[in-house]
């Protein structure tokens, strides 16, 4: 057998070998990718479940409602027009962020829609929502 053949079969097995491992490293991060989103999603379907679970003996919702209906009330009622146009004033403009999104969090387990409240999670952290 010729010297440069086998030399040349040589490299070509290496090369092969070097290209297998990367195929076998994207593939692992594949998979490990697949596996996190498969985490979360059972995490979703399992906090879904507890809150609806929970919101039978709960008052929160009910809570968060009257709460957030009063100013949408008090708004028709001409002597507290003003209060309430002083109060969102005060709210956009001298709340903190961290209370608003503690505030949404609350609201959001309260109804079981987590969604509502990652876009104010994102800002916080200062990355794009999902």
């Amino acid at each position: 057998m010729n010297p440069m053949l086998g030399l040349l079969g040589n490299a070509f097995g290496i090369f092969g070998d070097w290209m297998e491992g990367r195929r076998r490293v994207q593939q692992a991060r594949v998979e490990s990718e697949v596996a996190i989103e498969e985490a979360r999603a059972t995490a979703d379907v399992d906090w879904d479940q507890i809150q609806a679970r929970n919101a039978g003996s709960s008052w929160a919702d009910e809570w968060f409602t009257i709460l957030l209906s009063l100013p949408f009330i008090a708004a028709f009622i001409g002597p507290l027009q003003d209060d309430v146009q002083r109060g969102f004033q005060v709210i956009a403009n001298d709340v903190p962020q961290w209370y608003v999104a503690a505030f949404a969090l609350a609201v959001s387990a309260a109804f079981g829609y987590r969604e509502f409240v990652r876009p104010f999670i994102a800002r916080m952290q200062g990355t794009p929502t999902p």
